[in-house]
């Protein structure tokens, strides 16, 4: 059986997107994200792992939802026009909608529907799911891809980046289906 992992990535992303500190300063706070030893290294070095069938950045960019994984701007957290007043509502309806919850339970229902035999199920022993803040200010991702985009091309891990609106939270399940 596939073993599921939602990262808890509101807990760090929310004190940096909350803080009313100019984006310079954030900086050093953002350190556990971005550094060389962060997450988010750590998920690009799975996508260039071409031993675990990863993907290169060109070869990356043709799947959907490659918006998501490239974290312009730190998804908004370095945006000086980023609305903190925005970022405030869009952690409480994180949290109101228990929206780490819903990602866990929709990502279990698609895996059993699956009905993986233990040999395929064997390559993909657990299934690693990444929440990362929606960018208000970006005009491209929020026009373009309505607030919601997911990127599921490397082997065990997705990433979902939410604008939490009632229609993108009554979204995820089909979008999770889909990567």
């Amino acid at each position: 059986m596939t073993r599921i992992i939602v990262h808890d990535t509101i807990a760090q992303f929310q004190p940096l997107f909350t803080s009313r500190e100019r984006p310079k300063a954030l900086f050093s706070l953002a350190e556990q994200i971005f550094s060389p030893q962060g997450f988010m290294s750590r998920l690009n070095h799975e996508l260039t792992d071409r031993r675990r069938n990863g993907f290169d950045v060109m070869s990356a960019a043709q799947h959907d939802g490659y918006e998501a994984l490239m974290g312009q701007q730190g998804w908004g957290l370095f945006n000086p026009s980023r609305s903190r007043d925005a970022s405030d509502w869009e952690f409480a309806q994180y949290e109101q909608a228990a929206i780490l919850q819903q990602i866990e339970h929709a990502t279990r229902e698609c895996v059993q529907k699956l009905e993986l035999t233990e040999a395929q199920a064997a390559h993909l022993p657990q299934l690693q799911c990444f929440l990362v803040p929606a960018d208000p200010a970006n005009r491209t991702f929020m026009a373009l891809n309505h607030g919601l985009s997911g990127f599921g091309g490397a082997p065990g891990y997705l990433l979902l980046r939410v604008w939490p609106s009632p229609g993108n939270l009554a979204r995820i399940p089909a979008v999770l289906a889909r990567l």
